[in-house]
């Protein structure tokens, strides 16, 4: 038995992936979840991942056929010293990986990434802050509800103005995420229209 993805990114690579005659890539697959679905679906997949120990794990998923395995490929190590052929895989998926980069690796894995993909590949990368698992105790009492009692006391003056303070928000992030989705959007529709006049 094959357990679900609960990532809609996720579901929309494995898609996407199905029955291409390119291969695909899992970056940081973990324990081939993704990798699997993707399987599942006809696709050719490398599956990639620094843990040697998790890639041995899904050697021995029995749900697993002999024809899939045949499609499987298995490469361990930091995707940043890895290296594919150009324009040789239609998607990348990359899950929970980027946030360990440091900047320079991010633009060197982009620069990688734009290389290994052919025409009209896509990119799926789901992550997170680098502070994610570093949530000191009181704070999140402090952020769902405590901190709008030092906003308003800020608005109002009673917090000495040479006091550094800063906003903890995912806001500025999401209104840019938005944004990008209707440019996406507006891409498609015109691609769609350019593509009714040939």
């Amino acid at each position: 038995r094959i357990m679900k993805i609960n990532s809609p990114l996720s579901q929309e690579f494995v898609l996407f992936s199905s029955n291409s005659k390119y291969p695909v890539l899992d970056i940081g697959a973990a324990y081939g979840l993704t990798s699997i679905n993707a399987l599942k679906k006809g696709a050719t997949v490398i599956c990639n991942e620094k843990e040697k120990k998790q890639l041995e794990y899904i050697c021995h998923i029995k749900s697993i056929t002999q024809e899939e395995k045949k499609r499987l490929f298995l490469k361990h190590g930091s995707i940043l010293e890895i290296d594919f052929p150009k324009e040789s895989i239609r998607a990348i998926h990359m899950s929970r990986v980027m946030h360990f980069f440091k900047p320079n690796e991010v633009e060197l894995f982009f620069q990688k990434a734009y290389n290994w993909l052919i025409p009209n590949g896509r990119i799926y990368i789901i992550t997170m802050s680098q502070y994610h698992y570093g949530n000191p105790e009181g704070f999140s009492d402090y952020y769902n509800k405590d901190w709008k009692a030092d906003y308003e006391a800020d608005e109002e003056g009673n917090i000495p103005k040479d006091l550094k303070r800063g906003v903890l928000s995912q806001d500025t992030l999401y209104d840019l995420f938005g944004k990008l989705s209707e440019m996406k959007e507006d891409i498609t529709e015109l691609n769609n229209k350019i593509s009714q006049l040939h």
